[in-house]
């Protein structure tokens, strides 16, 4: 089976999963770590969610790349086999959960990943060559 952990600094994580449960509906595949509230301790967390699920195919999304969530897993990535991705926004993790080639492979996420960067647009820019046009 194919797991999916959301990892984030506070609720985002929650936030996350709210809005993808708000549009698609729950899976029983996602899981959060909402990190650095009350007593939890994402090292030990982290551990024993990788042993839990170590014979599922896992995608960990942690929500920055140079931050303490993620440097958690990359820490974990020798020890145990996962795909970990990190700058997480709602357009990569719904194409990530939704689609089931999206997360098949290194190539496949990759391949989200391109088309997740490409939905972060400057809308002023699209706007002002709408009335360019019209114009």
């Amino acid at each position: 089976m194919k797991r999916f952990l959301i990892a984030s600094h506070g609720q985002l994580a929650t936030g996350f999963n709210s809005a993808l449960e708000v549009i698609t509906g729950e899976h029983d595949n996602v899981h959060i770590f909402n990190c650095y509230i009350d007593d939890f301790n994402i090292q030990e967390e982290a551990k024993q969610f990788l042993d839990n699920y170590h014979e599922d195919e896992i995608v960990v999304i942690t929500d920055l790349i140079g931050g303490s969530v993620n440097q958690v897993f990359l820490k974990l990535m020798g020890k145990y086999k996962f795909h970990l991705v990190s700058g997480a926004n709602l357009s990569l993790l719904l194409e990530l959960i939704v689609n089931p080639t999206a997360a098949d492979s290194k190539c496949s996420i990759r391949e989200t990943i391109e088309q997740a960067k490409s939905q972060i647009v400057y809308l002023n820019d699209i706007e002002e060559e709408i009335n360019d046009i019209e114009s």
